[in-house]
């Protein structure tokens, strides 16, 4: 067995839904995981350095669980320092899933939305982050926690629909995010899903193209205890102000936060995701999304550090951007099969989300006032 196996086996399978004692959950899936480690047997070159980092991806493993423990104690400090100490033994693995200054020309697409009442005019402002004055409405949600002001952004506005809850469509603004000129974001990059890490490391290692490097993929699959106990779905069956399941991710979020607070060189701008709504891994960068928590806190308005990173386009309601009778020219990212109901799937490219993004893409995008 190699990395690829493990990396698309049931053991490493992503996301999961949380049940009722999260803490044994997390650990029977990390005793999965390496107990289906120890049956690597090849000897490419993937494999031998997931193995020499073993150790330390087990080490992670632990600190997770020991950061979960402290938070249920009610020890949020001490949550957040065993997990910093878990991320410390990852050091190069994270490194390596931490992009280089990203302009704006690399990012690929990025995209808000929000709903509304029919009738309402939104104006630029509206499609920022809720402003500090208004931070009593930061409520608790995978990658967010209350008070936090945080600029959520999707790689697809199937994302956006879906992390919205699949509001009425014709309820939605929208708008394009870019990064502003001459500006650039450094992300922890946790997008990418087991199955398609394993599809690219097994296309690097066939010598094919479009393959996922070998330190790129051994990276994901030491750190992949972070990210999976930051992709646990809500039980559904389950109705409470506190959600245990976001715990870890929210954790992952204050650590970023405290790395700005210090000042340091090589601080994170945000983290990038793949969305738990989404079943189909080769939704893949389409089932993306971004956060970019607040860097500089402020009495009222925005994050002048996001301001001046970010622009938008003037946000446009469905409706309207879908009146033409011509649809616009269609997006070259974006292209993959959606599933539409189950046993049906269609071309991203012709659906009504890839029409808008083509709208959106016509729009020039503007600094926030």
């Amino acid at each position: 067995m190699d990395l690829v196996d493990l990396l698309d086996s049931d053991a490493a399978y992503l996301p999961f839904t949380g049940d009722s004692d999260i803490e044994k959950q997390l650990r029977d899936r990390f005793d999965a995981y390496f107990a289906k480690a120890e049956d690597l047997t090849s000897s490419n070159p993937a494999n031998q350095e997931f193995l020499r980092a073993l150790c330390d991806s087990q080490a992670l493993a632990n600190a997770v669980s020991e950061a979960l423990g402290h938070w249920l104690d009610a020890a949020p400090e001490l949550a957040l320092n065993a997990l910093n100490n878990g991320l410390s033994r990852v050091a190069p693995q994270v490194g390596e899933l931490t992009s280089p200054g990203v302009p704006t020309d690399t990012t690929g697409p990025m995209f808000r939305a929000r709903v509304a009442d029919l009738g309402a005019r939104l104006g630029l402002p509206e499609m920022f982050h809720i402003p500090f004055e208004l931070r009593d409405r930061v409520g608790t949600q995978r990658y967010s926690f209350p008070g936090l002001p945080c600029l959520y952004v999707g790689q697809s506005l199937y994302v956006c629909w879906e992390e919205l809850g699949r509001p009425d469509l014709h309820a939605l603004w929208v708008s394009k995010v870019v990064v502003a000129p001459e500006h650039s974001i450094r992300v922890l990059d946790l997008g990418h899903r087991p199955a398609t890490i394993a599809a690219g490391l097994e296309a690097a290692l066939a010598g094919r193209s479009r393959g996922m490097p070998l330190r790129r993929a051994t990276a994901y699959a030491v750190l992949w205890p972070l990210i999976a106990a930051c992709s646990v779905k809500r039980s559904p069956s389950r109705n409470r102000s506190f959600v245990v399941e976001y715990v870890v991710p929210q954790l992952l979020l204050r650590w970023l936060v405290r790395t700005v607070r210090e000042g340091k060189k090589d601080r994170l701008d945000g983290i990038r995701y793949f969305s738990t709504h989404i079943e189909e891994h080769e939704a893949n960068l389409a089932g993306m999304n971004y956060v970019f928590p607040a860097q500089k806190r402020g009495k009222v308005g925005f994050c002048p550090q996001l301001r001046e990173k970010f622009h938008l386009t003037h946000p446009t309601s469905w409706q309207l951007a879908t009146a033409e009778i011509t649809p616009p020219p269609q997006p070259r990212y974006n292209n993959f099969d959606l599933q539409l109901t189950k046993g049906w799937s269609a071309d991203y490219r012709f659906t009504v989300f890839s029409r808008v993004e083509g709208f959106l893409d016509r729009l020039q995008a503007q600094a926030i006032p």
